[in-house]
């Protein structure tokens, strides 16, 4: 009974934090823009992976299968090492080793991780935080445009 009852105190205490939206009208904004472009990041998280999982693929087959180098089968010998270096190269977490590891065995292969990293890092992320911008521009515009049409009222 104590154990059950200490979770509905926490889950009360959500609302309680959630009842500060309503103070804090710029918060309320950002999480209306987050709720807002909630499929549109769906939709890039699939297309994120896809990409991922792509560039995985090629750099296993041609890049990982036919290498002498012990960091080059390290980072792309199999599937998962490979999609974690390509995630690596996508948020430019420590890449430097990988591309070296890269240039030393098969320099023509670093272009494909170099238009990933643009691709991802400086296109869909990009993207993305412009598509949450205009979401919360349109939703105070809206608001503004609420509170003059209550003012005209009065």
């Amino acid at each position: 009974v104590g154990v059950s009852l200490l979770r509905s105190v926490r889950i009360l205490r959500l609302f309680m934090v959630l009842r500060l939206l309503k103070l804090m009208p710029t918060l309320q904004n950002l999480f209306a823009g987050l709720v807002n472009v909630w499929r549109t990041l769906l939709w890039m998280v699939a297309l994120l992976t896809l990409l991922l999982y792509v560039y995985c693929l090629y750099m296993v087959v041609l890049v990982g299968a036919n290498t002498s180098d012990p960091d080059v089968k390290f980072f792309f010998s199999t599937v998962a090492g490979s999609i974690l270096s390509g995630w690596q190269f996508a948020t430019f977490d420590h890449w430097e080793p990988l591309a070296r590891a890269i240039i030393r065995e098969a320099p023509f292969h670093i272009w494909i991780s170099v238009m990933l990293m643009i691709v991802v890092a400086l296109g869909l992320v990009k993207m993305v935080v412009g598509i949450m911008c205009e979401s919360a521009v349109s939703l105070q515009r809206k608001r503004n445009n609420e509170q003059a049409d209550a003012d005209a009222i009065l």
